[in-house]
């Protein structure tokens, strides 16, 4: 080590200005390739583009599409709670950003809070015919099976009776103890629209003043919901950054009344990633 050390040292003392103008030579042809350099962030640099992983998220992507936006809507602590985000002007802005979102053509699909609302309003409209429809033929079928029990015990026919009265009344015991509360409150609710708020407090309550636990992955607690909005497959970093940004921006645009959103979501996070890395890079 201390011989190529010293020949360099030597060599630089007996040659100092043709060594300085070498180097000088070398770094002016380097800098022309300095402008044609490119920063690249997107997913080929992390990932062999030919993998099965990347062809398997590829096809994934084309077929399902990519991240999610989120916009989480919350309503004050001591408000009325997130039923404020379906009053009818709040409905019409929230059909308005789902319009436009997938007008922009930037979106997989778009899941909006008032989506969801009306499914459940037309499952639990559904569901409250079929009930008392199932709990008539559940008592049917209760009451023969006990007849037909106490029949092949040699009971009289009084006693079947009896035993198929019991049968029919446990079967309705059942009914009340899972739905009961729920079919009164349905009948006391009046007009079955999103115009009444009693209906709207309806599908989203369960009797006990809870949210639905079918409602709970769209709305987290009382006060908060989520609009899920999931971007195009296959879109580079750049792309999504710039639908991040859009709607980050565009929500400006939707006034809630009572009710305020938040964007979030990776594309915005990895927009943040990607532009502090840009500006490093500079």
């Amino acid at each position: 080590m201390k011989r190529p050390a010293a020949g360099l040292a030597a060599l630089l003392v007996r040659h100092p200005v043709a060594l300085v103008a070498s180097t000088m030579c070398v770094a002016l042809a380097l800098s022309f390739g300095i402008p044609r350099l490119q920063f690249r962030t997107g997913q080929d640099t992390l990932l062999d583009p030919n993998s099965k992983i990347a062809r398997d998220n590829t096809r994934y992507q084309a077929q399902f599409g990519g991240d999610p936006m989120l916009v989480l809507f919350s309503t004050p602590p001591d408000g009325p709670g997130i039923k404020q985000l379906f009053t009818p002007d709040n409905r019409a802005t929230m059909a308005r950003l789902k319009q436009d979102l997938d007008a922009s053509g930037n979106y997989q699909s778009v899941l909006t809070p008032l989506l969801i609302l009306e499914f459940a309003k037309t499952q639990i409209e559904q569901r409250m015919v079929s009930q008392p429809l199932k709990l008539a033929a559940d008592e049917q079928s209760a009451m023969a099976a006990a007849r037909t029990s106490a029949a092949a015990r040699g009971d009289s026919a009084a006693q079947q009776d009896a035993a198929a009265e019991a049968a029919k009344q446990q079967v309705d015991d059942a009914f009340n103890a899972a739905f009961g509360a729920d079919a009164r409150r349905f009948l006391d609710v009046g007009e079955h629209s999103l115009d009444n708020p009693k209906f709207v407090e309806f599908v989203l309550y369960n009797a006990e003043a809870g949210l639905r636990p079918e409602l709970t992955g769209e709305f987290p607690d009382t006060h908060h919901a989520l609009l899920v909005a999931r971007l195009k497959g296959n879109l580079s970093i750049d792309e999504s950054s710039v639908v991040a940004a859009q709607l980050k921006d565009g929500m400006a645009n939707y006034e809630f009344q009572g009710v305020s959103p938040l964007v979030s979501g990776p594309p915005l996070l990895i927009k943040e990633i990607n532009d502090k890395m840009r500006a490093r890079s500079r």
